[in-house]
């Protein structure tokens, strides 16, 4: 052979194993599956709901062999076996490990509601593929969410409806502190606008001095009236909640927003202490001013939240905080039937 012909099969024999080589290189990427929810990724129940619900996983191809996933639980404080359950179950705590049979286009697991028949203010679960073997090779799309409505009601251990309040004024056991430097005239205080034609608690900077408002309605709960008599005590709770229903007639400036403390003395600037945000407050509040877009009778909405965090502390204070408004511009905000529940 000489050598120019040689130079040529060396060279159809090169090509030969570079297609070879790309061709098994494109059959490995083809082989490679991914994994996503879907097409449901969000689903609630009821507590005393004893149905399953059943959650999809689905692959981009069947399995070519069997595989293994590991699926991620963020509980958000929930506790498994006595807030939830799944199937398969979380052997290790935050965990589900799962198994698919070669053939097949989806896996499925399912989580369900423990009924407790407690007042817990439910559960909202995350879960996400934490880790892939074998040819499961990637994750795509959104996590699932599961939410467990807890419909068990806790006992009202108190009401507050401020009937027959007196018109401008903070009633007792509340108290409103101004922080120094802002509207001393406006705040809150007792209207004739409350739910179904009474009394409620009213936040405002409309008119008078001009300035804006930083107004802080104040309650030490433990000087709260119980229905049964005496005076509430946190430290002998195992939990406790807050509902009040509010409406925003007039859309303006200002914006409300409730607090807890543990370190505020009972009087002063609160502004000097240290003030944790009561969470679920603000994301449950009517639209500013959609109370007057409702009509003549207004739109009160009820808010429903946990103080949990003061139960079992000697003292503590919650605040609800009207700040921004102004004398030109100012959304109002009224509170009406406040509860506080427990046990």
């Amino acid at each position: 052979m000489n050598l120019k012909k040689y130079i040529k099969v060396l060279i159809a024999a090169q090509m030969a194993v570079m297609v070879l080589t790309l061709t098994s290189c494109d059959n490995n990427i083809d082989e490679q599956i991914a994994v996503t929810f879907g097409p449901v990724f969000y689903a609630s129940t009821i507590e005393s709901n004893p149905q399953a619900t059943v959650v999809t996983l689905n692959f981009s191809k069947p399995l070519y062999e069997d595989a293994q996933l590991k699926i991620g639980v963020n509980s958000n404080g929930a506790n498994y076996g006595s807030d939830y359950t799944t199937n398969p179950p979380e052997l290790v705590a935050g965990e589900i490990i799962m198994f698919a049979k070669a053939g097949s286009s989806f896996v499925t697991f399912s989580v369900s509601p423990v009924n407790n028949d407690k007042f817990t203010n439910g559960a909202k679960l995350n879960f996400s593929v934490a880790g892939l073997n074998g040819i499961l090779k990637s994750y795509a799309g959104n996590d699932f969410t599961f939410e467990i409505i807890d419909d068990d009601i806790p006992p009202i251990l108190a009401d507050i409806p401020f009937d027959g309040c007196t018109e401008y004024q903070v009633p007792e056991p509340f108290f409103e502190e101004i922080v120094p430097g802002f509207k001393t005239d406006r705040g809150w205080g007792c209207r004739p606008f409350g739910l179904a034609d009474t009394e409620g608690l009213q936040a405002s900077a409309f008119g008078g001095e001009p300035g804006s408002d930083n107004a802080w309605l104040i309650l030490n709960p433990n000087e709260i009236d119980l229905n049964a008599g005496g005076k509430l005590d946190i430290s002998a709770l195992t939990s406790l909640y807050f509902k009040v229903w509010i409406e925003s007639f007039f859309a303006g400036s200002g914006t409300i927003q409730m607090y807890y403390s543990f370190d505020y003395p009972g009087s002063g600037n609160p502004e000097e202490y240290t003030w944790e945000v009561v969470a679920g407050f603000e994301s449950q509040l009517p639209e500013a001013g959609s109370g007057r877009d409702a009509g003549p009778d207004g739109l009160f909405v009820p808010v429903f939240v946990s103080l949990n965090e003061l139960v079992k502390k000697e003292k503590a204070f919650i605040a609800i905080q009207y700040e921004g408004g102004s004398s030109s511009s100012s959304s109002s905000w009224t509170l009406d039937d406040i509860q506080f529940l427990g046990e």
